[in-house]
């Protein structure tokens, strides 16, 4: 059981060092955090909360094509990015064509799928962005790609301080708010 536990954390927590910050001006100020290490998709969903974060929910085509041209080469380590791909926060839905954002909508406000998707492999319940194409896949959730997070709506300033936490997290609002009582 210990063994499984040290073999475990490393794989959730990636921590704010391996995260490219990119800025979306074109979006209200948006910043998307990508990471700069591969995790399925439950691992991603995980380790963007462990920042208190979530998945992105991409709102336009300016985000997408931030996190495939600008993200991409940031994190590609001079390698091929173009057949690599970047969890975004939304799933297949109670089977089907039903996706849902993780924020909660029953669509996300910004579609961009591939030729042929959302195809009808029920097996295949999350979705990618691949950096080449910009274009949403549908794919096996224990598959391993790069993954992108954002602050959760509700929070305005999205800038990562020294010791990588979030300004304006609700983790880093808690500690302040601790601190001051």
């Amino acid at each position: 059981l210990l063994i499984f536990l040290f073999l475990e954390v490393p794989l959730l927590w990636a921590g704010m060092k391996d995260f490219v910050k990119l800025e979306v001006p074109q979006s209200q100020g948006k910043i998307i955090y990508l990471s700069k290490v591969k995790r399925t998709y439950f691992e991603a969903m995980d380790a963007c909360k462990a920042e208190d974060l979530v998945l992105v929910a991409l709102d336009n085509y300016q985000e997408g094509e931030k996190i495939t041209t600008t993200g991409c080469q940031k994190i590609s380590h001079d390698k091929d990015m173009k057949s690599e791909s970047v969890w975004i926060g939304v799933y297949r839905y109670m089977g089907g064509s039903n996706f849902r954002s993780l924020d909660g909508y029953t669509l996300p406000k910004f579609i961009r799928w591939n030729e042929g998707e959302p195809n009808n492999h029920e097996t295949e319940k999350c979705v990618s962005i691949q950096c080449n194409k910009g274009t949403w896949f549908t794919q096996l959730c224990d598959k391993q790609f790069y993954f992108a997070c954002q602050i959760p709506t509700g929070y305005s300033k999205y800038n990562c301080s020294k010791n990588s936490t979030i300004e304006g997290s609700p983790k880093k609002k808690k500690k302040e708010d601790k601190a001051n009582q």
